[in-house]
């Protein structure tokens, strides 16, 4: 597919030299792309992540949400988690993303709490639309999904929040 996206892009003389097909929740074995290209200058993420996987070990040690944000140091990490965390990374000041995700990343209580109350600081949540129970049904998707719109906050708008609060 990615072979496919490239031929046709390069038909239409649209540039090609920043497609990359990588795991990007593993930083160990791709830091060079995934944080010195991506990392606070991402304007735009329109995503559609696989859910369902897990992570546990070495694998996690670049997550905030396993050093600093969950209450309780989990053993595994289920995808979903890791790939809200790294858009945040990515996102620049006042970039956008919006994210297909499963519904227990805005309700469940335990590590997505905790992700949640990482994350809040940084972004502000713009819309949340929740998809029919049989959006994802074809594709044997039984999980109950939202799509969330967020954006990543700039220094004057955490000020501007701030000065509201205190009035």
């Amino acid at each position: 597919m990615l072979r496919l996206t490239i031929y046709s892009f390069c038909s239409l003389g649209i540039p090609c030299e920043n497609i990359y097909s990588l795991n990007s929740l593993d930083i160990s074995n791709n830091k060079e792309i995934l944080v010195d290209k991506f990392e606070n200058k991402v304007r735009v993420i329109l995503t559609n992540p696989p859910f369902g996987a897990e992570f546990s070990g070495n694998a996690l040690l670049s997550y905030n949400i396993f050093r600093k944000w969950s209450t309780k140091i989990p053993r595994k990490i289920d995808s979903e988690i890791l790939f809200i965390e790294r858009y945040v990374d990515w996102l620049a000041k006042g970039g956008y993303c919006v994210s297909v995700v499963p519904d227990s990343i805005l309700t469940n209580r335990g590590l997505f709490q905790d992700l949640r109350n990482g994350i809040h600081p940084h972004i502000e949540l713009r819309a949340v639309i929740s998809f029919p129970s049989e959006t994802f049904r074809p594709q044997e998707h039984l999980q109950k999904t939202s799509a969330i719109c967020f954006g990543k906050i700039i220094i004057n708008q955490v000020r501007h929040i701030l000065a509201f609060a205190r009035i």
